[in-house]
């Protein structure tokens, strides 16, 4: 499995929001995301500015 942390990068301050995120998209204005046991997360007003496959984290950004 390819599973990634997903953080959230909100007034100069990173906050990890998800452990093992296997789905990331921005839909709408929106990012969403879904972990491999099923829990989604809305993040409104965020985009995805990172991806790291070597870390295997995801950040994504609101407030810009």
């Amino acid at each position: 499995m390819c599973e990634s942390r997903l953080y959230l990068l909100e007034n100069g301050r990173r906050t990890r929001v998800m452990d093992e995120a296997i789905l990331v998209r921005e839909v709408e204005g929106k990012v969403v995301a879904v972990s491999v046991v099923g829990e989604r997360r809305d993040f409104e007003g965020a985009r995805i500015v990172e991806i790291d496959m070597d870390r295997h984290s995801i950040t994504i950004e609101r407030g810009k």
